[in-house]
């Protein structure tokens, strides 16, 4: 054999050698190796928790006709979903209420939307999941005189693509054109 073929299976030896080392380690210690890992993970999640309490919603009056409250946007990250089938996520309803300020009736098509990576909109009563996972919502609205109006929505965080840095930058927005 030659010096170079030696080598050669020397570090086939080795690799092979280190392989088991590793494949023995995970048998022997998955058990203790778990819990320490989701406890690194729960403990990154309740950091993220203090920068994430409330979410900015903008409450606008527009044209003087009508009021759009958005109920504040609180996760809880405890109550993080890892059962979901396309990402870790946290959900929140979210409470609107659309005032028609005048004595006349109002139709407007309201806009919702949500800033910040990760965070997506979606009407609360739809199966379709392309839906679901917005950044726009529209509704149309018919308003009585002097009438209030309120629905909900869903607000979904993705867990991985959230910025912990930069929780000012995440908010739900709206804007309101007349019919």
């Amino acid at each position: 054999m030659t010096n170079g073929s030696s080598q050669g299976l020397f570090v086939v030896v080795a690799i092979v050698i280190f392989g088991i080392f590793v494949f023995l380690s995970y048998l022997l210690f998955r058990d203790i190796m778990s819990p320490n890992l989701s406890g690194i993970f729960k403990d990154g999640l309740e950091q993220a928790e203090n920068n994430l309490i409330n979410m900015v919603t903008d409450n606008p009056t527009i044209n003087s006709e009508i009021s759009i409250e958005i109920s504040d946007l609180n996760f809880n990250f405890n109550k993080l979903d890892f059962d979901s089938p396309t990402f870790p996520r946290l959900s929140e309803n979210i409470n609107v209420t659309i005032k028609n300020l005048t004595d006349k009736e109002l139709s407007y098509k309201v806009k919702f939307t949500a800033e910040g990576r990760g965070l997506f909109i979606g009407d609360i009563h739809t199966t379709d999941i392309n839906s679901i996972y917005s950044t726009e919502l529209e509704k149309t609205i018919n308003l009585k005189p002097n009438e209030i109006y309120q629905f909900d929505f869903i607000g979904i965080l993705n867990a991985q693509e959230y910025e912990s840095s930069r929780p000012e930058t995440y908010s739900i927005n709206s804007s309101g054109t007349k019919i």
